[in-house]
């Protein structure tokens, strides 16, 4: 094979290999981000302030200590959800599939319903579940 005929064909590879067509999704990459981030912040045992600040809050009552006012807890909770949201936009806004930006900002909203009162409907999981924890 003549060395021109690798330069013919090496760019194209390259290209490909870098940002063009299936493998510029970077699905897997947020979906692990999204456990990272997102799955492990909202677990009992998370270490991020907002996840303790809430589990202490949640726990206050049940274990013997004062239980905060309504008013209060509301605001923990609201603190809370508004960090998961924004981790949840901001792999949406470097999310390169559709599916798996629309599955991220379609949690986000549902967070922010349940963030503002609302019930998670538990018989429905959010998309995103279905792409990045299966």
């Amino acid at each position: 094979m003549r060395p021109t005929k690798v330069l013919f064909w090496l760019p194209p590879l390259l290209i490909g290999a870098c940002s063009v067509g299936p493998a510029s999704d970077n699905t897997p990459a947020i979906c692990a981000e999204f456990r990272q981030k997102v799955v492990e912040f909202a677990k009992p045992d998370s270490t991020e302030p907002e996840a303790v600040a809430y589990a202490d809050a949640v726990r206050a009552g049940f274990d013997g200590t004062p239980a905060l006012p309504p008013e209060e807890f509301a605001k923990v909770r609201r603190t809370y959800l508004q960090a998961q949201i924004q981790r949840a936009r901001d792999l949406a806004t470097r999310a390169t599939n559709p599916t798996t930006r629309d599955g991220l900002n379609a949690f986000a909203d549902e967070m922010e319903q349940v963030a503002d009162g609302a019930d998670l409907d538990a018989s429905r999981p959010p998309l995103i579940y279905q792409t990045c924890l299966r």
